[in-house]
Formats: C-alpha cells, sequence, structure tokens
C-alpha cells in the first residue's frame, strides 16, 4: 500500500489503484503531447488574411515552402 495526499490528509492507496491511477496520468499525458504540435502549429502561423495576400503575391507553391513547410518542420507530427 502506499499513502498519498487527498484533500490535505494521507491516505493509504492499495497498489493496484495507485498504478492505475500511474497509467491513466501517463495516458493522458502522452495523448496530450500528441495533440500539442496542433497547438504549436496554429499559434506559429501567420493570420489567414496574410497568409491568402502572401498566395495572392508569390503564388500557392512559394506559399507551401516559405510558410507552411518551416511551421510544420519546426512542430512536427508525432
Amino acid at each position: 500500500m502506499s499513502k498519498t495526499m487527498v484533500n490535505g490528509q494521507l491516505v493509504s492507496i492499495p497498489e493496484d489503484e495507485e498504478k492505475k491511477r500511474q497509467d491513466e496520468a501517463k495516458k493522458y499525458n502522452e495523448e496530450r503531447q500528441k495533440k500539442r504540435y496542433q497547438n504549436d502549429r496554429k499559434m506559429a502561423y501567420p493570420q489567414i488574411g496574410d497568409q491568402l495576400d502572401y498566395i495572392f503575391h508569390h503564388g500557392v507553391a512559394k506559399w507551401k515552402t516559405d510558410i507552411v513547410q518551416p511551421v510544420k518542420d519546426k512542430f512536427p507530427k508525432p
């Protein structure tokens, strides 16, 4: 049995319950990390209006290489 703080009180938790809690926390953190790149990319891209203006002046191919690919390289999918 292990001891842990719950609402400011030290309580005993059976080993299997503690293992289950640790596994759930690990799974949650892994899932969160998998999705983190999405938010990082979203914050790194310029505003949509600026991107459309870039496409208008430079074309889609240049937009992909100059705007999109650097963000994808900086924040790759796990």
